[in-house]
């Protein structure tokens, strides 16, 4: 019996090898870091700022002890490691957290957004520094945001997810657009009716139209929710597709990239399961193409990455509370 039981165990472990190893075959984890610059991570995007052709990322977060909220611009170096570049001044506002999007919101440059409770902060890198274009209040009442070109006009939009209504079991979201004007922002359009349990957002363009999409999660407590694609046409948010438990687990992550060539949305959950996905034009739906990755980690967003053309593509992954993750092709 001990001689059966034993080979048993060694064959568990076997298998649990080679299940570890396909689900890593893509990516290798290259950087570790269990207490990454705050006490809370929120939000990971990337972007390019200095518009050089290799990626950067931004943290937002915050430091409950010292009552900081913030955000942090680095980039990864030959070690892989995170070199910071810039962290913006203490944005602490009361019973808030950060959000932040980067995009062209007024200009031909991209800029970085971050968005507290009541306040809005436009940063771009010029003269070789960060400067603080704009700053105001706002009524936006965010539950999360991200930047896209939805009109293809070459200029951002703010994508804002919100509560459109509360109910017995929950609150129902909304999504709105807006454009930033000289005045402030301004409302470009509402989604008729509420949406769900809004639990994660993004925009890019999945079909190739030159155009993002808005792409947003919705689901009830911890169970696998619903993905929706949305597009606006003629100032109108339009449902295009929507695909009912994608995934196992709640997905708080989500992005698009087209590093591989083609466009992807990926996937993260709070069960550490990364997915991606592709748009079919015939189906005219989202599908999965690739073989789900799991990690051990609670994930709560992620980013993808590249430090220039044909380099090897970074996975960030961020997990709560504080710890970020690196993997490479």
């Amino acid at each position: 019996m001990k001689s059966v039981s034993h080979n048993w165990i060694v064959l568990l472990i076997v298998l649990l090898i080679m299940q570890i190893s396909a689900n890593f075959a893509d990516y290798r984890l290259v950087y570790q870091d269990d207490h990454f610059l705050m006490e809370g991570l929120f939000q990971v995007i990337e972007t390019d700022l200095d518009q050089d052709g290799a990626s950067e990322f931004v943290m937002a977060g915050k430091n409950y002890t010292a009552h900081e909220l913030f955000l942090a611009w680095f980039t990864l170096g030959p070690d892989h490691k995170p070199v910071l570049r810039w962290q913006s001044p203490n944005l602490f506002e009361d019973r808030s957290v950060i959000w932040v999007a980067a995009g062209k919101f007024t200009g031909s440059e991209n800029q970085l957004l971050a968005v507290t409770e009541t306040q809005y902060y436009l940063f771009q890198w010029q003269n070789g520094q960060m400067e603080l274009m704009r700053k105001g209040t706002h009524q936006l009442k965010p539950l999360n945001i991200t930047g896209g070109d939805l009109d293809g006009d070459g200029h951002t939009e703010l994508v804002v997810a919100k509560i459109g209504r509360i109910t017995a079991k929950q609150y129902d979201g909304v999504l709105q657009v807006w454009k930033l004007k000289e005045n402030g922002w301004e409302l470009v359009s509402q989604s008729d009716q509420t949406v769900g349990n809004i639990r994660s957002l993004t925009a890019g363009d999945l079909n190739g139209d030159g155009k993002a999409e808005i792409v947003m999660e919705e689901g009830v407590r911890t169970s696998p929710g619903t993905l929706h694609l949305f597009a606006l046409a003629e100032n109108k948010i339009t449902e295009r597709s929507r695909l009912n438990k994608p995934v196992k687990g709640v997905i708080y992550g989500l992005t698009v990239t087209s590093l591989s060539g083609a466009p992807r949305l990926i996937t993260a959950t709070d069960s550490g399961r990364v997915n991606t996905f592709a748009w079919d034009s015939n189906r005219n739906a989202l599908v999965a193409v690739e073989k789900e990755k799991r990690f051990r980690w609670n994930l709560i967003d992620l980013a993808v990455g590249a430090a220039g053309s044909g380099a090897d593509a970074k996975l960030l992954l961020i997990a709560y509370p504080q710890r970020l993750l690196i993997l490479s092709e």
